[in-house]
C-alpha cells in the first residue's frame, strides 16, 4: 500500500517538474527576447503593466506547445508501465530518443525565431520557409552572419541538459519503482493528469480557448510580438493556405478596379472583366532612347537622406531628387525582396499569404511591359544567383531574349552570400552596356544592403563613418552603425555607376529609374511622424526616381501617390511609347488619373488575420477581418484612430481596399503574355 501511495504522488510530480523544466527554458528565451529586442522606450515602469501581460499570455501559449514537445514523457508518464520487461525497456529507449530529438527541434525553433526577428522584425512564421527553397544561400548567408559553431554546440547541449534532466526526474520519481500487484491502475490519477493537461491547453476557463490573435493586445507592436511564441507562429501560418480567387468577388470588384486602373468607359467589358487599356505613342516618341531600372535592396525613405535624415546616410540619392522626376510618396505593395520584383514587372501586387507568386510555377506566364521594347537589347543583373525566389523563371518565360547576368558571369569575386558586392555589379553592368550599338532596357538589382554587411576591401575610396553614437542612428531609423555604413555603400555604388555611365556614349540617351524594393522596419525616425513608425508604414515607403540626364525636366512630386507597380507605365509614358497593359499599373503622368485612383494598396502578407491597406495624401486605412482603422498620419501626437468620424469615408476605402485585393489575386492568373 504504501508503495501504491508512493506512486500516485510521484507521477504528478513527475508529469509536474518535467513540464516546469521546459517552461523555465521557454521563460529565459522570453526574458532574451525582450531584453535583446525591446528598445529602451518599453524598459521603464510605465509599461510595466502591459508587459506583464505579455509574459503572462506568452506563458500560456508556451505550456501548449511544451505538452505537445513532451508527449513522450506523459504518454511514458501516464501509460506506461515501469515494470521492467523487455518489451518495456525497448518502449523506454524509443522514447527518450524520440524525446531528444523533438527537444532539440524545440530549442531550434527559439534560435531561428531570434535571428528571424533580428532580421526582420516580426516574429518566425510559414513565411520563412521560402528560404529553404535556397538552402545553399540561406545557409552560407547564416554562415556568413552568425557564429554557426558555437551556436549550434549551444543548441545540442542545452538540448541535452534538458533530456538528462526530464529522465532523472523520471527515474528518481517513478521509473526506479515498480507497481504493486494491485489490479487498480491508478485511473483517478491519469484522468486528474489528462484533466489538468487538458486545461493548460485549452489556455483559459472559458467558452473559446485561448487563440493566436490574444497575443496583439496592444497597439505596441512589439509587446504583441513578445507574447507570441514562435513554435504556434509556425503552426498557425502553416495552416493558412494561399486562398484563391474567388470570381464573384472579382465580378463585384470590376467597376471599382476598372476605373482605379483608369479603363476608359468605352473599353469597358464588365461580362468579360476586360482590364486591358492600350496607349498610342506621342509625338515626342523617344523609340531609340535606353532604360536602366534599379531596383535597391531595402532602400527605406526614412533611411535616405531624401527623407531629411540629419544622418544624410545616401548623398547621391540627396544630390539627384532634384535633378529628377522625384516621386516622394512611392509606397510598395508589400514588404519582401521577391515580391517586389514580382509587382514592378508584372504591375500586380503580390497578394499571396506564404510563398511569394514568384515561387508558383503556374504564376510565372506574365505579360511584362519589359518585354514591349522589341528593337532592344534586355537585360538582368544580380550579383548573386537569378535561382533566387525562382526570380529568372520571371525574366526568362516572358522577356523575350533576355541576357542574365549573375553569379559565375562576372570577372569580380564573390563578396558573401549575396554575390558580388555592388559597387562591383555596376562596374559590371556597365562594361557590358557600354559595348552595346543598339538600344537596351536594364533591370539591375543590388542585394548587399543585407546581413552580414559586407563592405569589400576594394571599394573605390569608401569612408567608413563610426563618428556617430548608437543612440543617434538609432534615433534616426538604423539597428548599427554597420547598417548605416551599408546603406551609405549602397548609395556610394549608384553613385559610382552614374559616374562611370556618364562617360559613356548611352548616357544622354538614358532613363535611369531608381526605387527601393521594400522598406524596413525601425524603432525610431525622429525626423518623421511617429505614425510612420507605429503603423509599420516604413515597411512600405520607398523614394522613387526618374532620372533622364539634360532632357527629362526635373520635379519633386509630393501629392501623386504611387507604387512599383506604376514604374513600367510611368516609363512607358516618359519615352512616348505605345504599349498594353491589363494590370495595376498606371502612367503617372496621365493627366486623366482622377483623384480617387491617387492612393496606394498595401498589402502586409505574414500578418493574420488578413491586413489590407490603402494609404493617400492624408490617411492610412487598414482593415483586417474584424477591424477597420483610419489613421491621420501627419497628426502631431499620440497615433489616433479617427475611424468613427468619418464613417462614410471608412466605408469608401474599405470597398476600394477588398475590390482590389480581389482583383490582385484574379489578375495574378489572367495576365498571361499573348
Amino acid at each position: 500500500m504504501y508503495i501504491i501511495r508512493k506512486q500516485k504522488k510521484s507521477r504528478l510530480l513527475t508529469l509536474s517538474l518535467s513540464l516546469f523544466v521546459l517552461w523555465a527554458v521557454a521563460l529565459m528565451m522570453r526574458l532574451i527576447f525582450f531584453f535583446k529586442f525591446s528598445g529602451e522606450d518599453l524598459k521603464n515602469w510605465d509599461h510595466l503593466q502591459e508587459i506583464l501581460m505579455g509574459f503572462y499570455l506568452g506563458g500560456k501559449f508556451d505550456f501548449r506547445v511544451i505538452i505537445i514537445t513532451l508527449l513522450p514523457v506523459i504518454l511514458m508518464t501516464l501509460f506506461v508501465n515501469p515494470k521492467h520487461t523487455k518489451i518495456q525497456n525497448n518502449l523506454r529507449r524509443f522514447f527518450w530518443a524520440l524525446q531528444y530529438w523533438i527537444l532539440l527541434i524545440f530549442i531550434l525553433i527559439f534560435v531561428v525565431d531570434f535571428g528571424h526577428y533580428a532580421y526582420l522584425n516580426f516574429r518566425v512564421n510559414a513565411s520563412f520557409l521560402d528560404t529553404l527553397e535556397n538552402p545553399i544561400i540561406s545557409a552560407q548567408m547564416v554562415w556568413e552572419t552568425y557564429p554557426v559553431i558555437p551556436l549550434f554546440m549551444g543548441i545540442f547541449l542545452l538540448a541535452f541538459v534538458m533530456w538528462y534532466l526530464l529522465r532523472k526526474i523520471n527515474h528518481r520519481y517513478w521509473l526506479i519503482t515498480e507497481f504493486s500487484n494491485a489490479s487498480f491502475p491508478f485511473p483517478f490519477e491519469r484522468m486528474m493528469g489528462f484533466i489538468l493537461l487538458a486545461l493548460l491547453f485549452y489556455g483559459k476557463l472559458s467558452y473559446f480557448p485561448l487563440r493566436w490573435s490574444e497575443a496583439f493586445y496592444s497597439t505596441n507592436p512589439f509587446l504583441g510580438n513578445l507574447a507570441t511564441n514562435p513554435h504556434l507562429s509556425l503552426f498557425e501560418t502553416w495552416r493558412f493556405k494561399s486562398p484563391e480567387y474567388d470570381m464573384k468577388a472579382v465580378k463585384k470588384s470590376y467597376q471599382t478596379a476598372a476605373d482605379f486602373f483608369g479603363v476608359r468607359t468605352q473599353d469597358q467589358e464588365p461580362k468579360n472583366l476586360e482590364f486591358m487599356r492600350r496607349y498610342s505613342a506621342t509625338a515626342h516618341d523617344k523609340d531609340d532612347y535606353n532604360v536602366v531600372v534599379i531596383q535597391t535592396e531595402s532602400l527605406a525613405f526614412n533611411k535616405t537622406s531624401l527623407s531629411g535624415n540629419p544622418l544624410d546616410p545616401t548623398p547621391l540619392l540627396r544630390e539627384l531628387g532634384p535633378k529628377s522626376l522625384y516621386y516622394s510618396r512611392c509606397y510598395t505593395p508589400t514588404e519582401a525582396t521577391a515580391r517586389g520584383v514580382f509587382a514592378t514587372l508584372t504591375g500586380i501586387p503580390d497578394v499571396t499569404f506564404e510563398k511569394s507568386s514568384s515561387r508558383n510555377p503556374l504564376l510565372t506566364d506574365q505579360a511584362v511591359l519589359m518585354n514591349q521594347f522589341p528593337q532592344h537589347e534586355k537585360f538582368y543583373f544580380l550579383g548573386g544567383s537569378a535561382n533566387w525566389g525562382n526570380i529568372r523563371a520571371l525574366f526568362t518565360r516572358n522577356v523575350t531574349g533576355i541576357n542574365i547576368f549573375e553569379e559565375g558571369s562576372f570577372q569580380s569575386p564573390r563578396g558573401d552570400v549575396w554575390g558580388i558586392s555592388d559597387l562591383d555589379l555596376f562596374k559590371e553592368a556597365n562594361l557590358v552596356l557600354s559595348t552595346l550599338n543598339k538600344p537596351f532596357v536594364a533591370y539591375i538589382q543590388t542585394a548587399g544592403f543585407h546581413r552580414p554587411y559586407t563592405i569589400p576591401k576594394d571599394n573605390d575610396e569608401f569612408q567608413i563613418r563610426n563618428d556617430f553614437p548608437q543612440e543617434k542612428v538609432v534615433r534616426f531609423g538604423f539597428d548599427s552603425i554597420d547598417e548605416y555604413n551599408s546603406i551609405r555603400f549602397q548609395d556610394h555604388a549608384i553613385a559610382r555607376f552614374i559616374a562611370l555611365a556618364s562617360k559613356e556614349k548611352y548616357f544622354e540617351k538614358t532613363l535611369f529609374v531608381i526605387f527601393g524594393d521594400h522598406g524596413l522596419p525601425s524603432q525610431h525616425s525622429d525626423h518623421l511622424p511617429q505614425s510612420f513608425i507605429s503603423t509599420r508604414l516604413v515597411n512600405h515607403h520607398v523614394p522613387l526616381l526618374f532620372y533622364g540626364p539634360g532632357w527629362l525636366a526635373p520635379k519633386q512630386v509630393d501629392d501623386v501617390l504611387c507604387s512599383q507597380v506604376d514604374i513600367f507605365p510611368t516609363v512607358m509614358g516618359i519615352l512616348g511609347r505605345s504599349y498594353e497593359t491589363r494590370t495595376f499599373g498606371r502612367n503617372l503622368l496621365d493627366p486623366r488619373l482622377d483623384e480617387s485612383s491617387n492612393q496606394a494598396f498595401l498589402f502586409s502578407f505574414h500578418l493574420r488575420p488578413k491586413h489590407i491597406s490603402l494609404v493617400d495624401k492624408k490617411y492610412l486605412y487598414v482593415e483586417t477581418d474584424s477591424t477597420k482603422e483610419l489613421i491621420d498620419i501627419f497628426a502631431t501626437g499620440p497615433v489616433k484612430n479617427v475611424a468613427t468620424e468619418f464613417p462614410e469615408l471608412v466605408e469608401t476605402k474599405s470597398k476600394m481596399a477588398n475590390h482590389l485585393f480581389d482583383t490582385a489575386r484574379y489578375l495574378r492568373y489572367f495576365n498571361k503574355k499573348p
